[in-house]
């Protein structure tokens, strides 16, 4: 069965008590909760030269940066963007 994201936090939470039969749900809630973390850490946009576009790091989509708003996050997959040159 496909761990769901609620059910991660559910086990993440240092509240939550539970015996397991096994490690791994423990371990696959944490790869969860690591890979969403990961993504608040702003990455680097691959720039296009002399455009104000450029490629999400993570995912590859195309990002947009207008003259005075930067695209904060990934419109696809949330990964935080660094846009420093």
């Amino acid at each position: 069965m496909e761990m769901t994201y609620e059910r991660a936090a559910e086990i993440l939470d240092p509240e939550h008590r539970e015996a397991y039969d096994s490690i791994e749900p423990v371990i696959t809630a944490c790869k969860m909760g690591m890979e969403a973390l990961k993504k608040q850490i702003p990455a680097k946009v691959n720039l296009w030269e002399n455009s104000q576009f450029g490629n999400c790091p993570y995912c590859n989509e195309v990002v947009y940066r207008p003259a005075l708003l930067k695209s904060v996050h990934c419109f696809r997959c949330g990964q935080a963007l660094n846009w420093e040159d």
